[in-house]
This record gives C-alpha cells, sequence and structure tokens, in this order.
C-alpha cells in the first residue's frame, strides 16, 4: 500500500488494481522510459523487471520493509524522467 501511495503522490501512471483486495506484492508502473529507467535502476541496486517496453514492475514480499520501499520511491523522484 505504502509503495501504492507514494507512487501516485508522484504522478505515477500505476496500472497494477489499487483496492487492497484487488492486489498482491506486484506494482507495475507505466512510463515511457521504461528500458532506461530500468537500467538505471539496475545501476543503483534495484530489482526491478521491465514488461513490455513500457511498464516497470515491482515485486515486494513479506521480507521487504518500509526502508524498502522508499529507496523505490527516492529512486523514482530522482531516476531518468
Amino acid at each position: 500500500r505504502r509503495l501504492i501511495e507514494g507512487l501516485r503522490a508522484l504522478d505515477a501512471d500505476i496500472v497494477t488494481p489499487i483496492g487492497d483486495h484487488q492486489r498482491a506484492g506486484i506494482v507495475s508502473v507505466r512510463k515511457s522510459n521504461a528500458p532506461e529507467w530500468k537500467s538505471w535502476a539496475v545501476e543503483h541496486d534495484l530489482l526491478i523487471s521491465l514488461r513490455r517496453s513500457d511498464i516497470l514492475r515491482f515485486s515486494l514480499h513479506f521480507y521487504n520493509n518500509e526502508e524498502d520501499v522508499e529507496r523505490i520511491l527516492e529512486a523514482w523522484r530522482d531516476g531518468p524522467n
């Protein structure tokens, strides 16, 4: 929930269902420069998947914590636009 809320506050185009009862630990976001952003994220030690040519997929699990989510949000602000 925190990742979705944070990305929404940053005007990200979230394609994952946002209702609590509709989602799992995956958050997918549409970004026009998704391949470039994925390369940048990997260089900054963020694990992320590229789906299609314009979708970035964050896969969170029970072992991720608030600090991990904050790192993703910080990267979203600082990464290539």
